[in-house]
């Protein structure tokens, strides 16, 4: 007896799946930003708050460094993987960019080594030790954007999960245990969060079992296809991190770390912002790869989702610091008021950044990069030095509000084009 099952019936339950998989992403972003808040509060107990800024000071070197050195070759991986019709073909191509992640992690400890001079010259000596101190663990951060990039590629929304919040949950027993028994310390704190991610990258590289039976043939696709697709890309997620990480150097050199700290936290708490539609978007990302617009239930659900919890956001956020964080930390409070808009703009920016990223409209990702980084290198120089801490959170909410709005430019111009062909 055979069963037919009708096209209407697979259409539900595909529904059923991207709303269950866009819960699962969401409650793992939403227990991830809760488990980095409890991670802030560990730290900003344990620490002063010059130590504090000289760990998210740090934390931002790696980062940018990692932006220059991946080339765009993951992004473009994820997107042959979107494609891909087999799990045999996936996991072929994850061994192939594993291959190519390493390499990379390589070439990352010794630049961050090399880097870390340069660092100690402008910023102090003891960071830009703590830097070779680290670097032969630093290799963990190539590892992460690679697993990011595949993990959504394939749609494995289970392992994307664990990536955001294995490494906090990791943490904290960690840190709890560190600060009870021994002095707690920027090192031990840099050591940990290491470890952390470390753990976390090892064991979702093996639950994705990549298979590494036709690795010249995968390195090769990557490679050609990198041209078109992830060079674009790579030049719009460098320019977008340089110029949105210049907002922790501008104030380090200016100010002090400290404000680094404040301004880090204030960008903390209000991630979850971002994440409700980011989290909606990547879900929806390989079914974007077969559809000729962005589905209208998926745009007014983000919206909808955003500005309530937005609202709600605004009405708590300054008892929640304040009994997080003690009044140390009371100069987070109107940082948090301004970025938390700022916040809710760039995620919904990010539903329309997806659907052209998987459909190859990585020129115009590139060219609008381009515009927001001059906008950030300006306010992030002139407004952070008139206005301080105060001027970095004007200047992100502006680049907020820019990156929406040239994204559903170019997403309505992309939609115009493909009615007249």
């Amino acid at each position: 007896m055979s069963v037919i099952v009708s096209i209407p019936s697979i259409k539900s339950m595909l529904a059923k799946k991207r709303v269950r998989q866009t819960g699962v992403l969401y409650l793992s972003l939403v227990a991830s930003l809760v488990l980095g808040i409890i991670v802030s509060v560990i730290n900003t107990r344990q620490l002063s708050p010059q130590a504090f800024g000289d760990f998210k000071f740090l934390q931002t070197v790696w980062t940018l460094g990692v932006a220059f050195i991946t080339f765009g070759l993951f992004t473009t991986g994820g997107n042959l993987l979107a494609a891909r019709g087999t799990p045999e073909s996936e996991r072929s191509l994850m061994g192939s960019l594993l291959t190519i992640a390493g390499i990379i992690s390589l070439l990352f400890i010794v630049a961050m080594a090399l880097a870390s001079f340069p660092v100690g010259q402008i910023y102090g000596q003891e960071l830009g030790g703590k830097m070779r101190l680290f670097s032969a663990l630093v290799f963990v951060f190539p590892l992460q954007v690679y697993l990011q990039e595949v993990l959504r590629g394939t749609n494995n929304i289970t392992s994307l999960s664990l990536l955001n919040a294995l490494p906090q949950l990791l943490y904290i027993p960690l840190a709890l245990g560190a600060s009870r028994f021994t002095e707690f310390s920027l090192d031990t704190a840099l050591l940990l969060y290491l470890l952390s991610l470390l753990v976390t990258a090892m064991v979702l590289i093996i639950r994705a079992r990549p298979s590494f039976g036709h690795l010249r043939q995968g390195i090769q696709e990557v490679m050609v296809n990198n041209r078109a697709i992830g060079m674009h890309v790579y030049v719009a997620i460098l320019v977008t991190t340089v110029t949105t990480q210049l907002s922790q150097f501008s104030l380090a050199y200016f100010f002090d770390t400290r404000l680094v700290g404040i301004f880090s936290l204030a960008l903390t708490i209000t991630m979850p912002l971002t994440m409700i539609p980011n989290a909606i978007s990547t879900t929806f990302f390989k079914q974007f790869a077969s559809l000729d617009r962005i589905p209208r239930k998926v745009i007014v659900g983000a919206m909808t989702i955003s500005f309530a919890t937005l609202l709600v956001f605004l009405v708590v956020i300054k008892e929640l610091i304040l009994f997080l964080y003690t009044d140390k930390f009371i100069d987070v409070v109107p940082l948090a008021y301004i970025c938390a808009v700022g916040a809710v703009l760039h995620g919904l920016g990010d539903v329309y950044n997806r659907y052209l990223l998987v459909h190859g409209k990585t020129r115009a990702l590139r060219v609008n990069a381009v515009q927001l980084g001059f906008i950030s290198v300006m306010g992030y120089v002139f407004l952070v030095a008139w206005w301080g801490v105060s001027g970095a959170a004007l200047t992100k909410l502006l680049v907020d509000a820019v990156y929406l709005a040239t994204m559903l430019l170019y997403y309505k111009k992309y939609r115009n084009l493909e009615a007249t062909v």
